[in-house]
């Protein structure tokens, strides 16, 4: 068992994904999608643990 607050992780990570996304779109940064395709496959493997 996890004794890090996963919940917590699932929740704040996409939030502070997409602000970060927010920024990096500001600068014109052309790397938006795969930084979201990053974050969303880490929230997605860190949901994995929640499920077994």
């Amino acid at each position: 068992m996890i004794d890090y607050p996963l919940l917590s992780l699932l929740i704040w990570l996409p939030i502070a994904g997409g602000a970060a996304l927010l920024a990096m779109d500001a600068l014109g940064n052309p790397g938006c999608r795969i930084a979201a395709l990053l974050v969303s496959l880490v929230t997605f493997v860190l949901s994995l643990s929640l499920y077994t």
